[in-house]
């Protein structure tokens, strides 16, 4: 069937993604594919979303949220998701995470996606300095997408949107690690992690089988400064190696490694607290197969992101708190621009994040945000995002 003509596909991904176009020829002639998939780990909780919606102490979160971006006329879409987070404990040493989502997309010039994600299952164990974790990716989502249900998945997968289910569905994935954390006095203290993430085959599009995406490599280390009794500061520096994609046993695609420093100061005033994030995203060149030799690109492509937040919590009385949200999101202009990119795209949000407190480890937290930006050709985007949800805690 695809012997016989050429097929147009667009493939885009957030946090480290890249957007590719891919292009089919006739068979008789030779195939020429320039792919790039979805990349997905299994633990990408921004630092927003831990700020605004969750804790560490959390044992049950529900967080239902609605976003919706517009962009120029006639051109809105939105995104309705519900995230489930849950976690036991078993004593001090041993805890398991399990993550679900479902969500549903739609707009005026986006074919509607509907259905569940993919559920995440994570196993932490410490001892004396070290904690080790174990992840795993089950493909309950959805695959096998058509070609208009995939080009709405890339329009939510553009870093400058940041949908919280930017991806339905992947193959079965396994991700070991370990962190190790050493004290160098009172108030300093370092980390040093690494990870390998198997990534299973799977069928992202209804006509593409045995899709294999390479396998990732993580490596993480980061320092600690205690400022003062209630005052932290962190510096984190991530750096991820990417395997090549196949389709069967043909190679197509490499992702330029990604480099990510990210710093975050917290101090608490008795029961208010301040907290501030920036954060530097930087990819190299990606590979390309042509003519069955795998090619870095002339240019690089994907742009450089630099990320800032900043929140403010008051609490009132035992019953009702609420911060300020401010962030920025900035992407530089590469030397290579694709179809379907956040590059050069420029983005400024402020919103309220009230909470209910119930009772001792019960709270309601909302959030409500609104958003400014403006893309390379000039041309302005709004954003909204409303969400309200539960909290349960110890």
């Amino acid at each position: 069937m695809f012997s016989e003509k050429r097929i147009f596909q667009r493939i885009k991904a957030a946090n480290g993604f890249c957007f590719l176009s891919i292009r089919w020829q006739p068979l008789s002639v030779g195939v020429m594919v320039l792919f790039a998939i979805l990349f997905l780990a299994l633990d990408n909780t921004s630092a927003q979303d831990e700020q605004s919606t969750g804790r560490r102490d959390d044992l049950i979160r529900l967080m239902p949220i609605y976003q919706r971006w517009s962009q120029g006329k006639g051109n809105e879409f939105a995104q309705f998701s519900v995230p489930v987070y849950v976690r036991l404990a078993f004593g001090r040493s041993l805890s398991l995470a399990l993550r679900g989502s479902q969500a549903t997309a739609s707009g005026g010039n986006v074919q509607k996606l509907s259905g569940v994600t993919d559920t995440q299952l994570s196993f932490f164990c410490s001892a004396a300095n070290f904690i080790f974790n174990l992840g795993f990716n089950f493909p309950s989502g959805k695959r096998a997408l058509t070609y208009d249900e995939f080009l709405t998945t890339s329009l939510l997968s553009l870093n400058h949107y940041n949908f919280q289910t930017p991806s339905y569905g992947q193959g079965f994935n396994i991700s070991p690690g370990f962190t190790w954390a050493w004290p160098l006095s009172e108030k300093f203290a370092v980390g040093l992690g690494a990870s390998y993430q198997y990534k299973g085959k799977f069928k992202p599009l209804a006509f593409i089988d045995n899709y294999d995406p390479g396998d990732e490599i993580l490596l993480t280390g980061g320092l600690d400064w205690r400022m003062g009794e209630t005052a932290k500061f962190a510096v984190d520096v991530i750096f991820t190696l990417y395997g090549k994609d196949k389709i069967d046993t043909n190679v197509v695609f490499a992702a330029g490694n990604r480099f990510v420093t990210h710093a975050q100061f917290r101090q608490n005033f008795g029961y208010d607290e301040i907290f501030l994030f920036a954060r530097y995203l930087s990819r190299g060149k990606n590979s390309l197969a042509v003519g069955g030799a795998l090619l870095p690109e002339d240019k690089k492509s994907a742009p450089d992101q630099i990320e800032m937040i900043g929140h403010y919590f008051h609490r009132f009385n035992r019953g009702f708190a609420s911060g300020i949200l401010v962030e920025g999101r900035y992407f530089t202009k590469p030397a290579a621009v694709t179809l379907l990119s956040s590059a050069g795209i420029s983005i400024f949000g402020f919103g309220v994040t009230p909470e209910f407190s119930l009772a001792p480890g019960l709270r309601i937290p909302l959030r409500v945000k609104y958003l400014l930006g403006r893309t390379q050709n000039g041309q302005s985007i709004s954003g909204l995002e409303a969400g309200a949800g539960m909290a349960v805690s110890f």
